[in-house]
Formats: structure tokens, sequence, C-alpha cells
């Protein structure tokens, strides 16, 4: 009987494996939606060279700092990203600065990936290296790169 039934339950998509596959799936789903608008205040944060923490970050504070802020409106208009900030696990919210880094991090790996692989291709390249003193005698290194990339384009990344 229990065999029949499993039979039965599978068949019309209603067994308990099934149901929770599907629940995992709309997790994984959502997750990744959160984590995609996670990402892109996080880039438009850096494409405009704003900071993205503040003194006080605490839910109190008036200004909790330019991605909190900017997450915030965002939040006001995608019903997931408020449900996930005022709701979600602690350590799922990715709200931190340390988990800010480490994205910001992969990011930037991937930024150099794709420089690095142009270079690859390209008839021509061209190395500058600087090295300066900041205010506080520090020394700063400056590494750019000019090359012309496979379409015939002349590009100039800096690495540092």
């Amino acid at each position: 009987m229990q065999w029949a039934d499993w039979k039965i339950n599978e068949h019309f998509g209603t067994s308990v494996d099934h149901r929770l596959e599907t629940g995992r799936r709309e997790r994984i789903n959502l997750d990744e939606q959160y984590l995609k608008t996670f990402a892109e205040v996080l880039l438009l944060c850096s494409r405009t060279e704003i900071s993205l923490r503040g003194h006080d970050e605490s839910i109190e504070s008036n200004n909790r700092g330019n991605f909190l802020e900017i997450l915030d409106v965002v939040a006001d208009h995608d019903t997931l990203v408020k449900k996930r900030m005022e709701m979600g696990q602690k350590n799922a919210k990715y709200l931190s600065g340390i988990i800010q880094n480490e994205i910001l991090n992969v990011m930037g790996n991937m930024v150099r990936d794709f420089i690095c692989t142009d270079i690859r291709v390209a008839e021509f390249c061209y190395l500058i290296a600087n090295e300066s003193k900041d205010a506080s005698k520090k020394e700063q290194l400056s590494i750019c790169v000019r090359y012309v990339n496979a379409n015939s384009i002349l590009n100039e990344r800096f690495l540092t």
C-alpha cells in the first residue's frame, strides 16, 4: 500500500522529496535575487566612488552609510529585499562590512581576470609603473596597463 501511495505522490509531484526539492530551489532562487540586488548596490557605490559605511550603522541612526541607505530605498520598492532585511536570518542578510569587503574583493578579482584575459590576446601591451609618497610619507605604487584589444581599441586600465 505504501509503495502505491508513493508512486501516486511521485506522479503528481506531491511526494515529500519533490516538495523538499521544490522548496530548496525556491530558496536558492530568492537568495540569488537578493544577492544580485545586494551586489548591484555595492557596484553602484564603487562606480560612483562613494563610501559604503557610516560611523553609526545602528537602526536608530539617521545616516547609516551610503550602502545601507541605498539598500533601504531599494527595499521600499522590492519586497524580497525588504523581507530579507527585516526578517532574514542574521547570518543571511550579508549587511556586515566584512561581507561587503569579501564581495567587493570577488568583484575586483573578476575585473582583474577580465583585464588579464584581454591583455593575453592583445597585439600590443605597455606597462606603466609609478611610485610616489602620499601625505603621510607612505610609498604608493600605481600600475597602469595600456593595450590594444582584439577589436583594435586602445584601453588603459589602472591595476592598483
